[in-house]
């Protein structure tokens, strides 16, 4: 099961080949941890061992829209992972053409089809369902964690993290986003045509993200808040946080950087007459499900905040949530945010949890500059 995690984390933060495929996984999921430490719960029948695979498990989730009982906090996350994994296999059989075709014995027309390299968006109803069935599962796991986390009196668990994260990598171009980051970072333009053209192409799907996939865009925004929420407050130092921080902060970049352009704000503005009441909200602070779902409908109308940065509408938003990102992942702030913060020697007093930090931070203090 670590295998997998392990696998699962190098695909979606380093775009590696997958090594396992969740047929792989026969094994049941691991039992709830309080079983570990007080085996005695199970003859108490306070705890049951959980008899069910990881793909049954699946499967429960998202045809009866429920959770097996008796898993814990390791089960939890390897069911979020899994969910990832099965949705991005979905969406990537979808952008294969063929698929979609009836087999016929009698020859057909050829439909010539957009270059899906510059089409991140799901291709058909059936790959969309799939995602919004994806979010579904992801909901139903969250339900019992916001429950916890209201036993701890407002306490975050890591799992929360991961299912902030979870729906960032599903319903983001995050890959997109990380290669159109890299090249705006790039200050004196030094880019072979290869990295050029690649740059390109990553800039038209986030723009298409950004315009044709608004709502889902904006439900991005909501969980980068929520992360950056997470991390101030209830950071254990954990493999995923980095990364959490990292593209939280790229896609809020991102979203900014594309409705700073005349066409992404018009083509957006004509969606709806209907007035949102409020007319703002803080990302970065708990929000209630009725606030989220007004947002998502009519964010383009509202004024959106986050805590040192302000209103994302501002033209030195981009800047201001690159240095924030920048804070977050040094965890000092005053250090971090300062203008002097290019200098290399003081980069490098910084001590790193895990050390990808400092290439992340690197990359975010270039975007920063370049605004």
């Amino acid at each position: 099961m670590m295998i997998w995690t392990v696998d699962t984390l190098f695909v979606y933060e380093f775009q590696a080949k997958p090594l396992l495929r969740i047929e792989d996984i026969g094994t049941v999921l691991p039992c709830h941890e309080d079983v570990w430490e007080h085996p005695a719960l199970i003859q108490q029948n306070q705890k049951s061992i959980p008899d069910i695979t990881l793909t049954e498990a699946l499967e429960m989730m998202y045809v009866e829209k429920r959770l097996p009982t008796g898993l814990g906090e390791f089960s939890m996350g390897l069911l979020v992972t899994t969910i990832y994994r099965h949705t991005v296999d979905i969406l990537a059989r979808d952008r294969i053409q063929l698929n979609s075709w009836t087999p016929t014995s009698t020859p057909q027309r050829r439909n010539v089809m957009p270059s899906v390299q510059q089409d991140w968006l799901p291709t058909t109803r059936l790959a969309t369902k799939w995602r919004n069935s994806a979010c579904d599962c992801l909901d139903v796991l969250h339900w019992p964690a916001n429950s916890k986390v209201a036993r701890h009196s407002g306490f975050e668990h890591h799992t929360i993290l991961q299912l902030h994260l979870a729906r960032l990598i599903i319903l983001a171009p995050t890959s997109a986003i990380q290669k159109f980051a890299s090249g705006s970072a790039s200050i004196e333009n030094i880019q072979g045509d290869r990295d050029s053209q690649s740059s390109a192409t990553a800039r038209i799907q986030v723009l298409q993200w950004v315009i044709r996939d608004h709502c889902k865009a904006r439900l991005c925004l909501v969980h980068c808040g929520a992360l950056f929420w997470h991390i101030r407050r209830y950071s254990c130092s954990s493999l995923l946080e980095p990364y959490a921080v990292y593209i939280a902060t790229l896609v809020l970049w991102a979203f900014c950087i594309c409705m700073q352009l005349p066409e992404a704000a018009e083509a957006i503005a004509s969606e709806s007459d209907e007035e949102p009441e409020p007319s703002f909200l803080h990302l970065d602070r708990p929000l209630d499900d009725e606030l989220v779902q007004t947002y998502v409908r009519m964010g383009h109308k509202m004024s959106a905040y986050i805590a040192n940065v302000g209103s994302l509408e501002h033209e030195a938003a981009p800047m201001r949530i690159a240095r924030e990102g920048i804070s977050l992942l040094a965890k000092d702030t005053e250090h971090a945010s300062g203008s002097d913060y290019s200098s290399t020697s003081r980069a490098k007093d910084v001590c790193y949890t895990w050390g990808i930090e400092r290439s992340y931070i690197s990359l975010l203090h270039l975007l920063a500059k370049a605004q």
